[in-house]
């Protein structure tokens, strides 16, 4: 993992800073931070959009030696990325659970209530979020709905930490 890290570091430095290119490698660090950190299903979301983005760049990039290099380095994201998915069935298997919802833009009907509610009740202390996207006002302001409702149904929560990037 460590390799893995040095590597997409160095990538950073010789990609251009566009956007995707930024929001892939920023992705694809905290895949390896959060996968270096045994969070696995955090870090397969991160890999697993990192490489998504990270491959919407290599198309556009003309130079085929570069592009090699870069498809090789998103086929070793991918591999780790199907490595982590089989260890998080063996958990889901054991008995520890995650859930990765997926909705698509503009659907209607998913409330914090409807998605997080039966999780929700009086054995949670502490709720930990970690969400790079939490930049704009519409995205704080829904945050701090989402707040409300775990003080409402979480009568012993005593604290709520929000990680971004």
């Amino acid at each position: 993992l460590d390799s893995l890290l040095k590597e997409t570091l160095i990538l950073n430095k010789r990609m251009a800073a566009s956007s995707d290119e930024t929001a892939a490698i920023t992705l694809l660090k905290r895949a390896v931070e959060l996968d270096s950190s045994n969070r696995y299903t955090e870090a397969v979301v991160c890999y697993k959009e990192g490489i998504q983005l990270f491959l919407t760049v290599v198309q556009q990039i003309q130079d085929k030696t570069k592009k090699t290099k870069y498809r090789e380095k998103a086929t070793e994201y991918l591999e780790r990325c199907e490595v982590l998915d089989a260890k998080i069935r063996k958990d889901k298997e054991a008995g520890k659970f995650h859930e990765h919802l997926k909705i698509q833009a503009g659907s209607i009907g998913h409330s914090y209530e409807s998605l997080f509610g039966r999780f929700l009740d009086e054995d949670v202390k502490s709720i930990d979020i970690d969400d790079p996207y939490i930049r704009s006002h519409h995205q704080i302001v829904n945050f701090l709905r989402c707040c409300e409702l775990f003080v409402k149904k979480c009568t012993r929560l005593k604290q709520i930490k929000l990680m971004t990037t």
